[in-house]
């Protein structure tokens, strides 16, 4: 990699722990399409895809998976309890993450990234080929973003963590997301469950959920074994398959910040 790209991009390696291994993505692509791609051609459990980018934290790994797919899906709530044990180990005592059913990740009430999981297609009785699971979050703001352009999201350096680099946050959420893949192992996925619903929003009151393109307002009312969640929206209960829900993930950067003219890459130092 040369200079000119060092200087305009941090390039900062993070360190991961046994049973992980890093693989940089060069600027410009998505980390989670790597690593499904890898998956696809035969990758080994335990590579994990990151990128540099100035504004923008993506990171994916893949996975093995040894359970029918159903059970599998619980990796994608690994990860979501996993980025909030890293976030709430390094960013400022008040900053508060809560996970918005089925992908989002908020923080102190307003969108900030997307937990994003796909596996190989297969029968639900089935184990699949490969898994990939990985975050997307918002460090900064793109340049030149208007104030008020965009009410419903957030990044990380509006909520008090602007000094937190993709590292830091790579490396802390690597070791949180092992600790929480044991404990998935171990004890099956209730306790990963909980810990989720520990900071879900629409647990107390409503909450704005979109699901595969479609607003809904109402509160979470559970998760069932599979992920499922049931909502209730008025007087009606619902229940959302998670896997239909992953099949049309949130996107990330949201539609906002490319209709106020903004490119992830502007804003690089």
């Amino acid at each position: 990699m040369g200079g000119a790209l060092s200087a305009r991009f941090d390039l900062e390696a993070p360190s991961f722990p046994p049973l992980l291994s890093g693989r940089i993505v060069a600027p410009g692509l998505d980390p989670f399409d790597a690593a499904v791609e890898a998956a696809r051609a035969g990758e080994d459990s335990g590579a994990v895809f990151w990128t540099a980018e100035p504004d923008l934290l993506r990171v994916a790994v893949v996975l093995a998976p040894d359970v029918p797919r159903a059970p599998s899906l619980g990796m994608h709530f690994v990860t979501a309890v996993g980025l909030n044990d890293a976030l709430g180990a390094l960013g400022p005592e008040k900053t508060g993450m809560m996970h918005l059913w089925p992908d989002g990740v908020m923080v102190n009430g307003a969108l900030a990234g997307h937990v994003r999981t796909l596996l190989a297609p297969c029968a639900a009785d089935e184990v699949p080929d490969w898994l990939a699971t990985g975050v997307a979050l918002s460090l900064r703001f793109p340049r030149g973003l208007a104030p008020g352009a965009a009410p419903r999201f957030t990044a990380l350096s509006e909520e008090g963590c602007g000094d937190l680099t993709a590292a830091q946050i790579i490396e802390s959420w690597s070791r949180h997301f092992l600790t929480w893949l044991h404990r998935w192992e171990t004890d099956g996925p209730r306790p990963v469950f909980d810990a989720w619903l520990n900071r879900a929003a629409g647990r107390s009151e409503d909450a704005a959920f979109e699901i595969a393109g479609a607003a809904l307002q109402g509160r979470l009312l559970g998760l069932a074994e599979d992920g499922s969640a049931t909502l209730r929206a008025g007087d009606a209960a619902r229940v959302f398959p998670l896997d239909a829900a992953l099949a049309q993930p949130t996107p990330w950067p949201p539609a906002e910040f490319a209709q106020a003219g903004m490119s992830r890459w502007e804003g690089a130092r």
